[in-house]
């Protein structure tokens, strides 16, 4: 119950904001610096999460928990995202902070400058920030069927079932040797029916013997099944 609270209210919190600061680069031009930002708050974005553009954080505030925590402000995190590129190589580090100045997720990578375009943020960083968004609480009727418990029908034992059957089975022959038998001492009866009654009433007399047959085989084997229970 206390979960499906906490879901709610943050649910009804909206979704965090998350600050992406200016990109700290080295070997890359002026005017890329801004578009590796914009790759960077796109990924941000996707996570579910509202971003804002902020300045570029230096090094050594990263390094001291209350001025993390300033700049983080009153976002609910602040990604930063260091890159040096040398050829076609490029080297990344980016992390995460909370409100709290804590870190959420630091990453260290290296890739070509096509993987970095595609990926401009590490999958520890994304997953961390998707974990901030909060996740609406199941509907009443999906928890009720998670926590209804499921109805399991008792098995039964071999002796039940062949006693079972063997009753169903005699019962059933008998009946209809019964209904064949009337049509044989009916005088109203055509003589094809008779015939067919005749043919057919032997074949119901079996059905009563391995019915009964098999009820006695079923009692028989009832004393085996009590002498070793299963999962003995």
């Amino acid at each position: 119950m206390l979960s499906l609270v906490v879901a709610t209210v943050l649910a009804a919190a909206g979704p965090p904001r998350v600050a992406v600061a200016a990109p700290s680069a080295l070997g890359f031009e002026d005017a890329e610096l801004p578009v590796i930002q914009a790759r960077v708050r796109a990924v941000v974005a996707n996570t579910g999460a509202l971003v804002v553009d902020v300045e570029a954080v230096d090094p050594d505030c990263l390094e001291d928990v209350a001025c993390v925590a300033a700049r983080v402000g009153e976002n609910d995190a602040i990604v930063v995202v260091d890159v040096s590129r040398v050829g076609s190589d490029v080297d990344v580090t980016d992390g995460a902070w909370g409100r709290d100045g804590a870190s959420l997720a630091h990453a260290q990578r290296a890739l070509s400058t096509t993987a970095f375009q595609s990926t401009p943020l590490s999958p520890e960083v994304t997953v961390a920030l998707a974990g901030l968004v909060p996740h609406a609480a199941p509907a009443p009727s999906e928890q009720a069927s998670a926590s209804a418990p499921s109805l399991t029908l008792p098995s039964l034992a071999p002796s039940t079932l062949a006693v079972g059957a063997g009753v169903v089975l005699s019962v059933a022959s008998l009946v209809g040797f019964a209904l064949e038998a009337g049509t044989l001492d009916d005088p109203r009866s055509l003589g094809s029916d008779k015939e067919r009654a005749r043919v057919t009433a032997w074949v119901l007399l079996g059905g009563v013997a391995a019915g009964t047959g098999l009820a006695i085989a079923g009692n028989a084997l009832l004393p085996h099944e009590i002498a070793s229970p299963p999962g003995s």
